[in-house]
């Protein structure tokens, strides 16, 4: 993923984290797309600023909904069938979403997900949603061990998947208004 970054252009670099984007998300208007690259560290990160002013859904009764799936799983294997024959095999890695969302004036928790951990011998997966002095934070960690998964666990690992990808899917309650 480095190399893929270090080539690209910032025109290019925009694009890409745009197609990255989740649903909810679509539209939204990038700024200030940065890319931090630390080899000694092992990590790079991407900073980006966006607008998205139709980010809520507004309900009835002074609420609005907020949509946690940000982000497009476009690594994210399905694995669709229900058997495997052969071992699988996880290059060892860890990613990080951390999302800040600066919400209007008078805007208050009405109910959040609770925090999500999955841990499996070959993965890991943390999500934890928090609303502190009006910024709607995310927190999405999925670390992958370096191993061969034998073919005779491959159910768990597509009941991992699925777990993820139920926990990716969750919303915020907010309470329009609030004092």
């Amino acid at each position: 993923m480095r190399s893929l970054l270090r080539r690209r252009s910032a025109k290019e670099l925009e694009a890409w984290v745009l197609e990255s984007l989740g649903t909810p998300l679509r539209g939204a208007v990038l700024r200030n797309v940065k890319v931090e690259d630390d080899p000694v560290a092992d990590e790079v990160k991407i900073r980006f600023e966006l607008a998205a002013p139709k980010f809520c859904q507004f309900l009835p009764g002074n609420l609005a909904l907020v949509k946690l799936d940000l982000f497009t799983r476009m690594g994210m294997p399905a694995f669709p069938n229900r058997d495997r024959v052969l071992p699988l095999e996880f290059e060892g890695m860890q990613v990080v979403e951390r999302v800040e969302i600066v919400l209007p004036d008078r805007f208050a928790a009405e109910e959040l997900p609770s925090p999500v951990v999955i841990e499996e011998p070959f993965a890991t997966y943390e999500n934890r949603v928090g609303l502190r002095e009006g910024v709607l934070g995310l927190e999405r960690i999925l670390t992958l061990r370096d191993m061969t998964v034998p073919a005779t666990d491959y159910a768990r690992v597509r009941q991992f998947v699925g777990g993820v990808a139920k926990a990716d899917k969750g919303s915020a309650v907010l309470r329009v208004g609030a004092p």
